[in-house]
């Protein structure tokens, strides 16, 4: 796989601009927006091979006090991670797949609160800032590692539901490493007390360390940012497990990768992109050098390069499973039938 770093994508696109041209780029952190639509575009098209991986995950049981029936199990996704394509129980003597819908269909395949069939169910919910649902009613705590008042100023934002079930939003500001939320948010299982949780990037410019930044409530770690590396927020899946047979535990999942926010230059550009197309990331950094210089016509024709590699791309991903020939650069018509040169 071709491995390149955040780092040495913007480092190619400053080797081709002038002194004057970096001092505006920089002023502007336009390598960044570069990189990431650039990323962004190789990155859209959701069924690439490249882009799958397997694990096993590990659903936890709910407390046998928790009043949200009949959901067996609550798991967040981890961060590069999207959508799961298969589920299996890892005890092998249950080899039933589980059945994988999203809110609105399970809501549409089921009537009130009963399932119907004996089919386990893993249910895909939205994107959520944090990693776990918030377990209690109360006041959020925010704290830092870094030493001192070196985080005085840091600001974070959450957002949530208060105590009456009334949708709420609320920003603190750390002193001497923690703060405590004006508002109390909902705490049980699938009520959003507490759907995100970031840093206000604004806020760590002039901080002398901002460390890593924990939200806790009722001492529940539900989210942790390394915000002196640059991480500001983190984006993940939520699930909800219906497993009358498989019930909670380990399940075996393929899924497709998500690539993370870069924040540091030392993060790989796009993970599993295959090596054979190591010079497309390029091909979009050149297209954005061009626009930035108004030169609409060479924008045009890296344009037209970058799109054609990605139409070999797809040709390549899609190839037939042994299949040791060559193709053209074309799908022909879109039918899946490629030339061999």
């Amino acid at each position: 796989m071709a491995y390149q770093t955040f780092g040495e994508i913007k480092t190619f696109a400053m080797d081709m601009l002038s002194e004057e041209e970096q001092d505006e780029v920089f002023q502007k952190n336009l390598l960044a927006r570069w990189a990431q639509r650039t990323r962004d575009k190789i990155n859209l098209h959701a069924s690439f091979a490249w882009k799958e991986g397997s694990t096993r995950l590990v659903w936890p049981g709910l407390s046998s006090s928790d009043p949200q029936q009949p959901i067996t199990s609550v798991l967040y996704l981890p961060e590069d991670m999207d959508h799961i394509l298969s589920m299996f129980p890892a005890n092998l003597s249950y080899r039933e797949s589980v059945k994988i819908m999203t809110r609105w269909e399970f809501d549409q395949d089921r009537p009130g609160n009963t399932i119907i069939g004996a089919r386990d169910i893993l249910v895909l919910w939205g994107y959520y800032g944090v990693k776990r649902d918030n377990p209690n009613t109360a006041q959020l705590t925010i704290t830092s590692d870094a030493a001192g008042t070196d985080s005085d100023g840091l600001q974070c934002f959450i957002r949530g539901r208060d105590a009456d079930n009334e949708a709420t939003e609320e920003v603190v500001t750390l002193a001497s490493g923690t703060a405590i939320t004006t508002n109390t948010f909902l705490g049980g299982v699938a009520l959003d007390g507490v759907t995100h949780f970031s840093v206000i990037k604004d806020s760590l410019t002039g901080l002398v360390d901002a460390g890593t930044v924990k939200l806790f409530s009722g001492g529940v770690e539900l989210e942790s940012l390394k915000a002196s590396e640059g991480e500001i927020a983190k984006e993940r899946r939520r699930t909800e497990l219906y497993a009358q047979i498989g019930g909670p535990g380990s399940y075996n999942i393929a899924y497709y990768r998500r690539a993370k926010p870069l924040t540091n230059n030392a993060d790989s550009f796009l993970p599993g992109l295959p090596n054979e197309f190591s010079d497309l990331p390029e091909d979009g950094i050149m297209m954005h050098v061009a626009m930035f210089r108004k030169e609409w016509e060479t924008a045009k024709v890296y344009k037209m390069e970058f799109n054609e590699r990605m139409v070999e791309l797809r040709a390549w991903d899609n190839r037939a499973p042994g299949y040791k020939g060559k193709f053209t650069v074309r799908q022909q018509a879109s039918r899946g039938n490629y030339v061999r040169r």
